[in-house]
């Protein structure tokens, strides 16, 4: 319950009440400045008190501010500060930072584009690199940097090559670097068996495919941050890695191509990141799962492969026809996020 604001002074005993301090004891400026944004010897007014709580969420400044079930972000999808101006009041809830760091998702690898390489099926972006942390919300002001991972780009058809890797993003105190997201591997191609999936420490690329071809490329290897993407075949390209799961091959029965992993949802936002894009197919290519890219097609015209949706999600590979082939397409980039109760 928060502390009135009477017409005449505060009570010593009004404040010591609401925050179970003995009245022997009590040194506002040491002890409960803090919790009201007053660092450690700042003078302390009886007033500053007004409408205080015992139990109260942190105070912050910094991003896109979206508040949902309770729960304040601070969300950064381009460069900047999070500041915390007041630390939290009461249990737990009350008094952690809980913060969701992943990279740029990489870029789709090419489909075929004339002649001999009309059957090349590009293959999906592994998404960047996941991860989470808590933290004890500070008692003195704090300020985190924040770089964001741009979204590695799709591969040019004209060229049969390997999607552009995702970038990474950072969390920095001053010069010093407390969290990162890696970025996630390009999608493979085939073009003389040589575009096999970009590794990553985050999702590594799916593998490049080829209708009528014995075999595709491989799929890149993951880090500690996601997974490793789905190797190429026969009939389609390979998805790129997610952070919960590989990314899926292709599925001979169906002649399409393999599904990007699966991703991991952050719970204090309830949202799903970093999923590996879908790679092409001969029928059709695989999907992102409305967040990362789908793959394109090789039959029948040219693919519909798309970019990624969601932030540090891959995107999709491109497919290929008698016509022409198709761009591979964008990953998205990263994002950072910083979640405490209210």
């Amino acid at each position: 319950m928060a502390i009135p604001c009477p017409p005449n002074m505060i009570q010593m005993s009004v404040i010591a009440a609401e925050y179970g301090a003995s009245l022997s004891n009590l040194y506002l400026s040491r002890v409960l400045g803090p919790y009201i944004g007053k660092p450690n010897g700042t003078r302390v007014a009886m007033s500053d008190f007004c409408g205080a709580s015992s139990n109260s969420g942190p105070e912050a400044n910094g991003g896109t501010i979206n508040d949902s079930n309770g729960w304040r972000h601070h969300i950064f999808t381009g460069a900047g500060q999070f500041c915390i101006t007041k630390a939290g009041v009461g249990g737990s809830d009350q008094t952690t930072i809980h913060a969701l760091i992943v990279g740029g998702g990489g870029g789709g690898g090419s489909g075929g584009r004339t002649g001999t390489d009309k059957h090349e099926l590009g293959a999906g972006g592994g998404a960047g690199g996941y991860y989470t942390s808590t933290s004890t919300v500070p008692n003195s002001p704090a300020c985190y940097s924040n770089t964001i991972g741009y979204g590695g780009s799709g591969a040019s058809a004209a060229n049969l090559a390997r999607g552009g890797a995702g970038g990474t993003s950072l969390m920095k105190v001053g010069s010093t670097t407390k969290m990162t997201g890696w970025g996630g591997g390009g999608g493979g191609s085939m073009y003389n068996g040589q575009w096999d999936g970009g590794s990553s420490q985050g999702s590594g690329g799916g593998g490049g495919g080829k209708y009528e071809g014995t075999a595709g490329t491989l799929g890149g290897s993951g880090g500690a941050q996601g997974n490793k993407g789905g190797n190429g075949g026969g009939y389609g390209a390979g998805g790129g890695g997610g952070h919960r799961t590989n990314g899926n091959t292709q599925n001979v029965s169906t002649q399409t191509g393999g599904g990007g992993g699966g991703g991991t949802t952050y719970t204090p936002q309830n949202k799903s990141y970093a999923v590996g894009g879908g790679g092409a197919g001969y029928l059709a290519g695989g999907s992102g799962y409305n967040q990362g890219g789908n793959g394109g097609k090789s039959y029948l015209g040219n693919g519909t492969a798309t970019a990624a949706t969601r932030e540090g999600c891959g995107g999709g590979g491109g497919g290929s026809s008698g016509g022409g082939g198709e761009n591979g397409k964008n990953g998205k980039s990263g994002i950072i996020i910083y979640s405490y109760k209210l």
